[in-house]
C-alpha cells in the first residue's frame, strides 16, 4: 500500500466489533504519514457517534482547524 501524504483522521470504537478488528484501523493509521487515530471505548459501527458525541465532535473540530 502506498503511503498517504495528506492528513487523515480515523475514528474507531474499541470493542466489540463484529466485522473488522481494531488492529485494522491501527495498521491503516501506521501506514499513513500524518494520521490521527482515536479509538473510542463505547459504541458500535452504528452507535459510535451516539455514545461518543462530545469527544467525536472535539476530534473532528481539532482536525479541521489543523
Amino acid at each position: 500500500m502506498a503511503p498517504l501524504n495528506h492528513p487523515i483522521i480515523a475514528a474507531r470504537h474499541l470493542f466489540p466489533y463484529e466485522l473488522v478488528d481494531v488492529s485494522h484501523a491501527e495498521r491503516n493509521a501506521a501506514a499513513a504519514r500524518n494520521a490521527t487515530l482515536r479509538v473510542y471505548p463505547r459504541g458500535g459501527h452504528n452507535g459510535i457517534l451516539a455514545w461518543n458525541r462530545a469527544a467525536y465532535g472535539e476530534d473532528v473540530t481539532g482536525f479541521l482547524r489543523g
